[in-house]
């Protein structure tokens, strides 16, 4: 579960990248729709921490 979260972030983080070169669009598009799955991945791994560390 951990190697999923890792290679989503490293998705995320690429992708971020891509935009960034890509321009200002792209960038908007980005900030609109990815956002949210950005924040619902964050958490997921911060709960993920949480349950490893409590059990």
């Amino acid at each position: 579960m951990a190697a999923t979260l890792l290679g989503q972030g490293i998705r995320f983080l690429l992708l971020g990248f891509l935009i960034k070169k890509i321009g200002f669009e792209a960038k908007r598009i980005f900030e609109r729709n990815i956002k949210s799955i950005a924040i619902v991945y964050a958490a997921g791994f911060v709960l993920v921490i949480f349950l490893i560390k409590v059990l």
